[in-house]
């Protein structure tokens, strides 16, 4: 990216006034692109803080020519302090692939916790994530007992998705029981446990489990027992960003268009322009 295109970028995303100086072509070029920018602080970026290399990455691969801005964002990563106490350098595990034919065939299910008990009464999380497009779902909940985890398993992902072909879990009791048993049975739902010699037979949701407590530990209180409330917060971050396996989102890969981002009601991009303002008043009421 050369300087013209970065400082028109910066122009039309905060004054939403195309440069008078580019040519109608030019002009639609520099509409188009700015969907994938943002303008904070007076610099140009798209993606969060709290991933050094994503936030690189993006930068390199659109090209600009800024060696400063791009130690500025590296810099501002390494010397985040939640970042650096809550984000941790893990060693890159082999991918062993799975095949899956759609969306929702598969489903892998897991606890997190004891946790700090919350407010009101969470100590615990359940979790999900699909194979395919890796959405994940989560619910705080007071227990492990396998009420909690139908209730979740139903209302999560019976209810919001379809039944899946199958899920799997670890042999711990708060899914090896009568309920879910009869649970997966009435929806013709195969229930599968990892074995016990392996018990990361179930990777996929572990990985995200570490995510989503990394995630809700920099938002929580200093007394951690407000975590609960940031679980929607940390799936949206987590559904609207880059998966590593798949290179895209998975709320791209679910819904097959990208999300508008609350930032883009602040920042005009061209996704937003392409609302009407009735359209907007809607989605902001």
């Amino acid at each position: 990216m050369n300087s013209n295109t970065y400082y028109s970028l910066i122009q039309f995303l905060t004054t939403l006034l195309l440069p008078v100086h580019l040519n109608k072509e030019q002009q639609a070029a520099i509409k188009q692109k700015s969907r994938y920018f943002v303008v904070i602080d007076e610099q140009l970026y798209k993606k969060n803080k709290s991933n050094p290399n994503r936030s690189l990455k993006v930068i390199k691969q659109d090209e600009i020519d800024d060696p400063q801005m791009f130690e500025d964002v590296r810099n501002y990563v390494k010397t985040c302090d939640k970042c650096q106490r809550h984000d941790k350098n893990r060693r890159v595990e082999p991918l062993h692939p799975i095949k899956i034919g759609q969306s929702f065939d598969r489903v892998g299910m897991d606890i997190v916790g004891p946790l700090p008990q919350t407010k009101d009464g969470n100590k615990y999380i359940v979790v999900a994530t699909e194979y395919l497009t890796k959405w994940p779902e989560a619910r705080a909940i007071p227990d492990a007992k396998a009420t909690s985890i139908v209730s979740f398993f139903y209302e999560h992902i019976i209810c919001r998705h379809g039944c899946p072909k199958e899920t799997l879990t670890d042999r711990g009791t708060y899914f090896v029981n009568d309920m879910l048993n009869s649970l997966c049975d009435k929806f013709g739902v195969k229930h599968r446990l990892s074995t016990a010699y392996h018990p990361q037979t179930n990777g996929l949701v572990e990985r995200f489990n570490r995510t989503l407590c990394e995630t809700l530990a920099k938002f929580a209180n200093e007394n951690k027992n407000d975590w609960n409330l940031y679980v929607s917060t940390a799936l949206f971050a987590y559904r609207t960003r880059k998966h590593n396996t798949t290179r895209h989102e998975p709320f791209y890969l679910m819904y097959g268009r990208k999300t508008i981002l609350p930032i883009e009601f602040k920042v005009a991009t061209s996704a937003m322009l392409n609302i009407g303002n009735d359209e907007q008043e809607d989605l902001l009421n």
